[in-house]
């Protein structure tokens, strides 16, 4: 016979699985991907001027829509060319 508390027992994927946008924010872009269980459209921000990104690409922003999630990222820095 079980015991109550092995019916309240979460299981450990469903942790894995459920990815709030809030979780995405500040990370690195490949890494919001393969936790992201959705199909993914992204934005990159770029300056109003050539350069080249430097550092990470990371997501500033996750907006969950009809889906997918929208996810706009930008470097951590810009080279001007």
């Amino acid at each position: 016979m079980r015991s109550s508390t092995t019916k309240k027992r979460r299981s450990w994927r469903s942790e894995i699985t459920k990815t709030t946008t809030d979780d995405l924010l500040l990370i690195p872009l490949r890494d919001a991907l393969a936790r992201s269980a959705r199909r993914a459209a992204i934005e990159i921000i770029t300056p109003p001027y050539e350069a080249a990104g430097t550092g990470v690409l990371r997501v500033v922003r996750a907006v969950e829509e009809e889906g997918c999630v929208s996810l706009t990222a930008a470097y951590e820095g810009y080279v001007r060319l």
